[in-house]
């Protein structure tokens, strides 16, 4: 098992910049469900007592490797049974070589994902797939550490034999990444236990067990994570690990829903309007009017639980997340809901504490991502325009459109941008009010002017100072934007792992932007 084991209750945070009040500009952040902040310097690890070894870590690794086996050729059903937060799943996987195809059901929620020829996929909650790039794991220290292990850049030592029973264990400490310690049975080489500081304030510990050779492959049919919260405790089981009965599955990915419903192929006017640069939407649900903000750095439809209470939907799968300090974070299912003309049933939300009030509206909730996977979005920052196009029907073709290239794997749009002739890559927010800059890009910047003024960026669990600047240039698919105003936190609190800031709307109000998620595409246009 060298590739690092992802966590069932761990991976990413969307973050959503509201507003700005010069000469303080204020950030609010928000989770979305299922994902990890990452806001706070990680926890220092205790001191390790062992007995030496002479083995290296590659050495370590390659006998890990060679413990784990490979799986004999042929077809294969597994089916594992886990639970969290108060919510019990059950999934079935067909394998088939490289290919795959998985199917989750979990109370009103069921998801699947798999891979054919080749190409990743995942179908959420709300029946919307998505192809990942897979860049997370490519851009992930860790990852490079345990596939690199010789490399002194990587930080990756062994400890030594440890603990009671006795394990081997081995430290990665990359730079930019997490302080992880893995354990490994000294008899077998099977990965015992997974432990990782991380940049939340948090120890998440897996243990594997019961490992069992099925196929030729050495398996744990027995996992569990913690993360100290007892809500979050995780624990999966494998029922069976049999050969599939033919015939199999069809393991191509499946054609995605969209949230609407689409009479012809007429694109659907939004009643959007902005405030303090926001957009926001009037949603009714059972009869009542309430107030979402239409947000790309979120990565799921959330609404606030006591407005959710009130409406009487059954909340789900309960947990905590982490956002500076520890918050509520719940799953449910809005029957029905209705947007201008625009009808949606049957729409999976996250339920987390979205509460942002204005001196006309309070924002309740926000439509991210599957809100903009559910058809062609063009965004009129100018006009104060929100249009939904049925795929294929949207004015694409436009020569005054800037193209560029968006991954999504984390249901946020990831865009590539040059500042100064420096390239990196921005999360395109529309809930965000300014451009922000992380110090790791900003850093490599060869010239910048200081803006006057004292800005913070202030999180749910405390503030980060801040500078403005203004940078000689910053270009998305090549449209330029001269000059530019950029906010650069003085910390790494609340940088998003594989992102290099964000791309705000004080950069978008004068645009048109076209959102083609299923074709991974954004284009820019710049309005008369």
């Amino acid at each position: 098992m060298k590739g690092r084991v992802a966590n069932a209750a761990r991976s990413f945070c969307t973050v959503t910049l509201v507003g700005s009040v010069e000469p303080m500009a204020m950030v609010r952040f928000f989770a979305a469900a299922g994902l990890v902040a990452m806001l706070l310097q990680p926890a220092v690890a205790a001191a390790v007592s062992s007995t030496p070894v002479s083995l290296t870590a590659a050495q370590i690794f390659e006998r890990a490797d060679a413990a784990e086996g490979t799986l004999a050729p042929g077809a294969y059903k597994v089916v594992v049974q886990s639970e969290t937060g108060g919510l019990r799943r059950l999934r079935t996987s067909y394998l088939d070589g490289d290919d795959y195809v998985a199917r989750e059901v979990g109370g009103p929620f069921v998801t699947a994902d798999g891979s054919y020829h080749g190409r990743d996929w995942t179908q959420d909650e709300n029946g919307i797939v998505t192809f990942p790039s897979g860049f997370q794991s490519r851009e992930d220290p860790n990852a490079r550490a345990l596939a690199h292990p010789e490399d002194p850049r990587n930080r990756v030592s062994v400890l030594g034999v440890t603990g009671t029973p006795a394990l081997l264990a081995v430290q990665l400490d990359p730079p930019d990444g997490d302080h992880e310690i893995r354990y490994y049975d000294p008899q077998t080489y099977l990965l015992a236990r997974d432990v990782v500081d991380a940049k939340d304030g948090l120890t998440h510990v897996d243990v594997y067990n019961d490992y069992r050779r099925v196929f030729g492959r050495m398996r744990a049919f027995r996992h569990r994570y913690s993360d100290g919260r007892p809500e979050n405790d995780y624990v999966s089981s494998i029922l069976s690990f049999d050969r599939a009965p033919l015939p199999l599955p069809d393991m191509r990915p499946p054609a995605g829903r969209s949230l609407f419903t689409f009479g012809s192929n007429a694109p659907i006017a939004l009643p959007a309007r902005m405030t303090d640069g926001r957009i926001v939407v009037r949603v009714t649900i059972a009869g009542r009017g309430l107030d979402f903000g239409v947000d790309t750095g979120s990565s799921t439809m959330t609404i606030n639980p006591d407005v959710a209470r009130d409406l009487g939907l059954v909340a789900y799968d309960k947990t905590s997340s982490s956002l500076g300090g520890s918050y509520g974070v719940a799953r449910t299912i809005v029957p029905e809901m209705r947007i201008g003309t625009a009808s949606l049933t049957n729409v999976a939300f996250s339920e987390i504490a979205v509460d942002d009030a204005t001196a006309d509206t309070k924002i309740v909730g926000l439509l991210g991502h599957d809100f903009f996977a559910s058809g062609v979005f063009a965004i009129d920052f100018k006009h104060q325009l929100l249009t939904v196009y049925p795929p294929g029907t949207a004015p694409l073709a436009d020569p005054a459109l800037h193209q560029v290239a968006i991954e999504t794997d984390d249901g946020v749009p990831r865009v590539p941008v040059t500042i100064a002739g420096v390239a990196g890559h921005l999360l395109l927010d529309t809930g965000a009010g300014n451009t922000v800059v992380y110090q790791h890009l900003y850093d490599r910047l060869p010239e910048s002017t200081l803006q006057p003024g004292t800005w913070s960026l202030q999180l749910v669990g405390g503030t980060v100072k801040a500078l403005a600047y203004r940078v000689s240039g910053l270009t998305v698919g090549g449209l330029a934007f001269r000059p530019a105003d950029i906010v650069v936190p003085q910390g790494a609190i609340g940088e998003i792992p594989g992102y290099d800031g964000l791309l705000g709307r004080d950069l978008l109000h004068g645009l048109t932007v076209y959102l083609d998620y299923a074709h991974d595409a954004a284009y820019f246009k710049q309005e008369a």
